[in-house]
């Protein structure tokens, strides 16, 4: 970085500059049914220049990639080339944080493991799921990673997180006498749980198994809908998006801090935060791209808009404190356990082709691939459907399980029942 830094600063036209460095140790098994097929340790390193240039009552920046075959001349072009493509944009002006430095690694397991040995286990959670069902893993990519971020910028910030994660690629297959069903499952997480690896993969094992006999019914009747984690994070998106500095400074927002979105409630109020770090949830992260450290924001709390965040250039634009690019969603539970939510007929929704989450036209909807639909009496895998409803009706009345699960970015309720959708 050193280099860089010294080429930046002989151009009086660069303001300020931000640089962010980031190498990954990577170790990598990819399988074909249960045989190693190929086993692969890869190091790259990346870096990422921006500039920013003022000039008359603007702030313009720009950036631009050094890779190890640059040298001083190629690295000099693309300095000289982001200083004119800066100039080219007119943002009001905003400084860059200041004067913070930090190093830390964030909460793993992976570190107590030789990647070969984890690796290894990981795969044997996955065929031992496998090998109690009539389905099958057709092929499972595991990946492990070390990632090591650091950025610094020419105000005195200078922070490094090292990050350990994991992604798993697998596809689960069932066959029938005239077909075969597949599934892809991708599993992103930073600690080795069997326990909640398994959970998952015998979700997946089971929800292809289900797909291949899932029927299309003619009539349902009126029952609830049970949505999973992926949808019940979508639904909190789109009201946490309301509450973005960019959103607000854009106009596009339409609701506003003290807005009670669960007014007359009959269900279970939302409590929401966003956060930088969440325990197994991959996307985790110490700060944003600009240097902001990363805290815990409560956005809505008992079904009212209480707070707004953003990065630190909008937030400089609307005279607020930035929070930071805060991107991982805490719900907090609900008060009735899987079984109570579960004791009067619905329809549980595995797979949406695309779930719609519309504020502007109050809308909540999408085609399901796979569902269960339970009558009363019994429960059956379906497709072929359609489900909508009213959003505001759907938010006043949802009801979450007190069980609280972790996928991806998104930590809450592992099941929210909604009532008042229609089935077709």
């Amino acid at each position: 970085m050193e280099k860089i830094i010294n080429l930046l600063k002989k151009y009086d036209e660069i303001s300020d500059y931000r640089i962010i460095k980031e190498d990954v140790d990577s170790y990598e098994l990819f399988f074909v049914h249960e045989s190693l097929e190929t086993v692969r340790s890869t190091s790259t390193s990346s870096l990422e220049v921006t500039l920013y240039v003022d000039f008359k009552k603007f702030r313009g920046h720009s950036s631009f990639s050094i890779n190890n075959s640059d040298n001083e001349e190629s690295i000099t072009y693309k300095i000289e080339n982001a200083i004119k493509m800066a100039k080219l944009i007119t943002n009001k002006k905003f400084k860059l944080p200041k004067n913070e430095v930090l190093d830390e690694t964030l909460n793993s397991n992976f570190a107590d493991y030789e990647p070969k040995v984890l690796g290894a286990k990981m795969f044997d959670v996955l065929n031992s799921c496998a090998s109690k069902v009539k389905g099958q893993l057709n092929a499972t990519e595991i990946f492990i990673y070390k990632t090591t971020t650091h950025l610094i910028n020419s105000q005195g910030i200078d922070k490094k997180c090292v990050k350990y994660s994991s992604m798993i690629e697998t596809i689960p297959t069932y066959d029938t006498k005239n077909d075969s069903v597949e599934i892809y499952t991708q599993l992103n997480f930073t600690s080795f749980d069997e326990a909640w690896l398994k959970t998952q993969i015998n979700q997946a094992l089971k929800d292809v198994s289900s797909r291949a006999k899932a029927k299309k019914l003619d009539t349902y009747k009126e029952v609830n809908i049970i949505l999973r984690p992926q949808e019940i994070e979508q639904i909190i998106r789109a009201y946490v998006g309301e509450l973005n500095y960019a959103t607000i400074y854009n106009k596009y927002n339409s609701l506003n801090v003290n807005d009670d979105i669960q007014k007359d409630s009959k269900g279970d109020k939302l409590n929401v935060s966003l956060l930088g770090q969440i325990e197994n949830c991959a996307s985790s992260r110490l700060f944003d791209n600009d240097g902001i450290t990363l805290k815990k924001k409560t956005l809505i709390k008992d079904g009212v808009l209480v707070n707004t965040y953003g990065n630190n250039t909008y937030a400089q634009y609307l005279h607020k404190k930035p929070t930071g690019d805060l991107n991982l969603i805490s719900l907090a539970k609900g008060k009735k356990s899987i079984k109570e939510l579960k004791q009067n007929p619905y329809l549980e929704c595995a797979s949406f082709s695309g779930l719609q989450v519309d504020l502007m036209n109050d809308y909540i909807g999408g085609e399901v691939r796979l569902a269960y639909y339970y009558d009363g009496t019994k429960i059956v895998p379906v497709t072929s459907l359609s489900i909508s409803g009213k959003l505001s009706d759907v938010i006043k009345n949802i009801t979450f399980a007190n069980k609280l699960t972790t996928v991806d970015s998104y930590k809450g309720p592992s099941l929210a029942l909604l009532s008042g959708m229609k089935i077709f």
